[in-house]
């Protein structure tokens, strides 16, 4: 398994010359990002990274460190982009994600996993704060992106239900626009 380590600043960059040459050079509408961004639960691989970064007086512990990595990295791809549009009046390339549909469990009934605003889910879903340190939630908020792709692949009912308005209700105060993913296999259900 290979994993481009978001702690890195050549990692970083690498991104950064990999999307402005397709940007420059190609016609393209959008840069798309799926969800991965650490693994979940983390790796070993950023662990030096970390405790070069307390030792260098860093007060963030290793999850709020991971987000802000991978925050650093998805805020340089906007201003790449961004600049990209505004220097060629031509270009309107977007720039979106599409992470895993619960962002966290809302705190209520959560102390160990929730976070203040989250949703209303069961504890142990699947999120993309938690389990891949990504900050998706503050992206939008940020407009850091032009939409997010939530994926949504759940049956239609309560849980469905419930994402798709707490992700409405965020995008909501933004310029970012909502698209919701739903996976093919569940269209017969």
């Amino acid at each position: 398994k290979l994993i481009l380590n978001p702690a890195k600043e050549r990692t970083i960059e690498h991104i950064e010359k990999t999307i402005e040459e397709i940007i420059t050079k190609y016609n393209v509408d959008g840069i798309h990002f799926d969800d991965y961004f650490y693994p979940n639960g983390g790796t070993e691989a950023d662990v030096t990274d970390y405790n070069a970064y307390v030792k260098d007086g860093g007060s963030l512990n290793i999850d709020d460190w991971r987000r802000s990595n991978v925050d650093n990295m998805v805020e340089r791809v906007h201003n790449l982009i961004e600049k990209h549009n505004n220097d060629n009046p031509n270009s309107s390339v977007a720039f979106g994600i599409s992470p895993a549909a619960v962002w966290a469990p809302n705190n209520t009934n959560c102390a160990d996993r929730g976070q203040p605003g989250g949703m209303n889910v069961i504890c142990q879903s699947y999120s993309s704060y938690t389990d891949l340190y990504a900050d998706t939630k503050k992206w939008v908020e940020e407009e850091w992106l032009d939409y997010i792709l939530p994926q949504v692949y759940y049956n239609f009912g309560e849980d469905y239900k419930e994402i798709v308005k707490w992700w409405a209700n965020v995008v909501s105060k933004t310029d970012v626009k909502l698209y919701i993913g739903t996976a093919i296999y569940r269209v017969s259900e």
